[in-house]
Parts: C-alpha cells; sequence; structure tokens
C-alpha cells in the first residue's frame, strides 16, 4: 500500500515545516517536516529539498507498515500506521504493543495503543506527557478507526477541534519515545515530533 495525498497532508501538518536545522526537545538536529538523519547545525534546505525528504522518510515508514503489519488494512487505517510509525521510529513500531494487537486481528486494540504513545523522554531522563503528541495519536486512533469514505470530512473536524490556530512550523521534538508511563505533563504550541 501506499500512503495516500490526505495521509501525507496530516503528517506534514503534525510535523511542521523548518528550513534551518534546529534542535528538538531532546537535543537531536532536525530540518524539513521531521528529518533527522544527516542533519548538522547551521543546516539551511530549500521548501524543495524539504519535500524530498519528507517523500524519502514517507516511503520508510510506509516500507515498514508493508513489511511488519500482517493482516489486511484501510486506506485510513495504513494513513494512521505510517502516521505514527513516521514519529515513533521503526524500531519503536516494531516492538509496539500496538503492532502485536493488530497483528493478533485486535483492531480495536490497536487502536487504543496509539494513545500511549504520547509521552517523550527529556535529555535529563524525565519521561514527560506532551499535548502535542496527545492531540497527534488522538487523530491518528481517530482516523484508523473511521472508514475510509469519512476521511477528509474527519481529519479536517478532528484538526480544527486539536489545533484551533493552524500551525505550519513545528517548535521541536524528538524522534524517540519510550514508556507510557508519564512523571508529569509539558504543554506545548505545536505538535511536537519523534
Amino acid at each position: 500500500m501506499k500512503l495516500s495525498p490526505k495521509g501525507l497532508e496530516l503528517i506534514k501538518g503534525d510535523e511542521g515545516l523548518r528550513l534551518k536545522a534546529y534542535q528538538d526537545q531532546k537535543g537531536i538536529w532536525t530540518i524539513g517536516y521531521g528529518h533527522t538523519l544527516g542533519v548538522t547545525p547551521g543546516m539551511v534546505i530549500t521548501k524543495e529539498e524539504a519535500l524530498s525528504l519528507l517523500d524519502e522518510d514517507a516511503d520508510a515508514a510506509e516500507n515498514d507498515i508493508n513489511n511488519k503489519v500482517k493482516v489486511p488494512l484501510t486506506q485510513n487505517e495504513f494513513d494512521a500506521l505510517v502516521g505514527i510509525r513516521f514519529n515513533i521510529g521503526s524500531g519503536y513500531f516494531a516492538g509496539s504493543t500496538l503492532l502485536r494487537k493488530l497483528n493478533a486481528g485486535d483492531k480495536a486494540g490497536a487502536a487504543d495503543q496509539f494513545l500511549v504513545w504520547n509521552k517523550l523522554t527529556m535529555p535529563d531522563g524525565n519521561v514527560v506527557e506532551s499535548d502535542g503528541h496527545t492531540k497527534r495519536r488522538n487523530r491518528e486512533r481517530l482516523l484508523f478507526l473511521t472508514p475510509d469514505g469519512m476521511a477528509p470530512i474527519v481529519a479536517e473536524a478532528v484538526n480544527k477541534a486539536t489545533n484551533p490556530k493552524p500551525t505550519t512550523v513545528a517548535t521541536s521534538g524528538s524522534k524517540k519515545n519510550t514508556s507510557p508511563t508519564p512523571s508529569k505533563k509539558v504543554k506545548t504550541k505545536a505538535p511536537i515530533k519523534h
């Protein structure tokens, strides 16, 4: 399967666009739409380069879903899974209870597992709940549970409800997530990526 244009737009909206390299909350150098591989301080890219990197990263996430998920998926389920995999990374997705439940045929249980991936491990080792991740996981879960024909309407309504002010630039983020047990809650201005 391939990520739909709507699925790609949701990832772009969640990740935000930064054309100059920045360090996310964990200190990971990031650029474009959440790209981290080979990013160095002072790096600057064009929007076209950011889109090319996004395509590469989305392709890697698609391949992971196609290779690791062993049950049939709807387009919405696939798009939601690519979105969470894009954000949490291949290793975390491969070892997730979400994937285990999905492959066991428990789609409702898998849908609920989206919600546990709303935490960040900070550079000091503290695990914190992220409002941005919580909103993103709720959007992905709802997309996963939505019949294909309803996706554009539902995604737009959920996005408006959870992001009253549209953001095109992410404030910070991280490529990793760990324990689903938070130590404290952190409010964020824009969705944080892993």
